[in-house]
């Protein structure tokens, strides 16, 4: 018989405490240090000391530069910033006083086309002045209606006003011709509440449900939606097999037994707790 092993709460109470005595010589490791066969002298520790906190190597710059309300601030120790002229601007620099000139040039518009942007001339204002608020662009109107070869009364934007009967008995709605549909007319129609209903309750009646039968052999032949149970040699709760009928093959199928086999599992015997020595041999290794 196979035996497994595992760590229970006594043994690793004791394990813990090996491991523990183990390290208790050992030195701990403080962030940032390291060893090194340089040592660290006081004159060295002494100039440490006389360094502000964050000081740098000193650098003339300018961290922040501010125009307007938005400010540009230094990506990188020297990080450049450049000044770029606009429309009708000129920079002039100066490298020997650190002077930059801005000039700028007054802009002139023409009036605006309808291909080049400007300003409104005199005649599209009083054009524009002459139209009346929520003013919209004129749209026909429909002035007649024929629906299968009849005209249909109308008014304004297609507002059909009467459409004769005769029409609608025979209109094409969705594809679906309105007409009634009896029962067992499986044709595309408005389907009657008769011929819903027949359609249902076939539906329902072609449902198998499930019957169980004890028997002592199986019969000649079977009934579809019946599990057949045979008595077995077994033991609670495994007592019976169970078969069905295959109506395609006229045959039985065996579909399975109660019995759960449990030889692949570890069993409560073969578990055994691992021992101090045990446990002495695997910290020596």
């Amino acid at each position: 018989m196979s035996e497994y092993k595992y760590l229970d709460k006594d043994g690793l109470i004791y394990y813990h405490s090996k491991v523990k005595n183990l390290l208790g010589g050992k030195v701990d490791k403080e962030t940032g240090k390291g060893l090194s066969a340089n040592d660290f002298t006081n004159s060295f520790k002494t100039k440490l000391e006389g360094i502000a906190t964050g000081a740098e190597v000193n650098q003339n710059a300018f961290s922040n530069v501010v125009v307007g309300e938005t400010t540009i601030a230094a990506d990188s120790k020297t990080d450049t910033l450049t000044l770029e002229a606009g429309n009708n601007i000129t920079l002039t620099p100066n490298a020997t006083s650190d002077k930059i000139t801005i000039a700028a040039k007054d802009t002139t518009y023409s009036d605006a086309t309808q291909s080049t942007h400007g300003l409104m001339s005199t005649t599209d204002k009083k054009k524009l002045d002459g139209i009346a608020e929520g003013a919209t662009a004129n749209v026909g109107t429909i002035t007649g209606v024929s629906v299968n070869g009849t005209s249909v009364a109308t008014s304004g934007v297609a507002n059909i006003t009467s459409v004769p009967a005769s029409i609608l008995s025979g209109a094409i709605k969705n594809g679906v011709t309105a007409t009634t549909q009896a029962a067992g007319d499986n044709s595309t129609k408005v389907a009657t509440t008769a011929f819903v209903k027949t359609a249902v309750d076939t539906a329902i009646g072609s449902i198998t449900g499930i019957e169980f039968q004890i028997v002592t052999s199986l019969p000649a032949t079977g009934k579809t939606g019946v599990i057949y149970l045979i008595s077995n040699s077994g033991t609670a709760p495994n007592i019976y097999d169970e078969y069905i009928w295959i109506a395609s093959t006229s045959k039985f199928e065996k579909i399975g037994t109660t019995d759960v086999d449990l030889s692949g599992y570890v069993q409560d015997s073969d578990m055994v707790a691992i021992t101090n020595a045990e446990i002495d041999a695997i910290v020596a290794a």
